[in-house]
């Protein structure tokens, strides 16, 4: 009986065919970090700048923060306000809203009497896939003045 190599045929498909399916799942398990990491690389960040103008104390622990989108693309979401304390804790809260380019914003506190704010900050929120991101801090923080 002669053997005509069709079980060597056999066996390259079937490595070919593993070789594929490894590749899969593979690929399955790293394209979500992956993904993820491109998000939160979104070039808005890099053109968005939101500045900090003014933070007031108004008194009864109540503070305004005045705050301007300067010029730059970007799909910008929200605004977190950031206060600091004596101490150089802090509290985040959210505008709860978008700016336009070159548009400001006025963020009135609710009591804050408790943490007594020294500064504040603002930072840009962008939402580029299903999870919003807080872009980095790039202006220093403003004084909070009595007026």
């Amino acid at each position: 009986m002669k053997k005509r190599g069709l079980s060597g045929i056999v066996t390259v498909i079937l490595i070919i065919l593993l070789v594929l399916v490894a590749i899969g799942i593979i690929w399955a398990a790293i394209r979500p970090p992956i993904q993820e990491t491109g998000d939160r690389l979104s070039g808005d960040c890099l053109t968005l700048n939101v500045e900090a103008l003014s933070c007031t104390n108004m008194g009864n622990g109540l503070y305004d923060v005045r705050f301007m989108r300067n010029a730059g693309a970007g799909s910008l979401t929200d605004v977190k306000i950031i206060f600091y304390n004596i101490d150089d804790e802090t509290t985040v809260v959210e505008y709860g809203s978008t700016l336009t380019e070159l548009q400001t914003g006025l963020y009135n506190s609710g009591d804050l009497s408790s943490f007594a704010p020294t500064q504040a900050n603002v930072v840009a929120v962008i939402q580029p896939g299903e999870t919003p991101i807080t872009c980095e801090i790039v202006n220093q923080p403003v004084s909070c003045l009595t007026p």
